[in-house]
């Protein structure tokens, strides 16, 4: 008895492993594609010059519309992840009044 549970989460625990793994490397593969056919500078974000300088750029809230902009039409960000982040920044503070990813972590 204890010998067929123990196989069996032994089963269990290698299939979630190997989904973990799958999903990772899906997910890192996204990314790569989703980001590759950027051209710097853009001017869209101020004339970034690279992905950090980018980043930059848009953690400014007076910055916020363009970047969603940008997110969407370069398939960044989908409509409804944009629709989402706009709601939140049209609230103006987070938080315990925050108004930085910094400050509200």
């Amino acid at each position: 008895m204890r010998t067929k549970i123990l196989s069996l989460t032994i089963i269990v625990f290698s299939i979630a492993i190997a989904i973990f793994i799958v999903n990772s490397n899906v997910l890192a593969q996204q990314e790569t594609d989703a980001g590759s056919n950027i051209q710097y500078p853009v001017s869209e974000l101020g004339n970034c010059k690279n992905k950090e300088d980018c980043k930059s750029f848009c953690e400014k809230p007076e910055h916020t519309n363009a970047c969603l902009a940008f997110a969407q039409t370069n398939n960044l960000m989908s409509k409804e992840e944009v629709a989402a982040a706009k709601k939140i920044f049209s609230i103006g503070k987070g938080p315990g009044g925050c108004t930085s990813k910094e400050t509200c972590e």
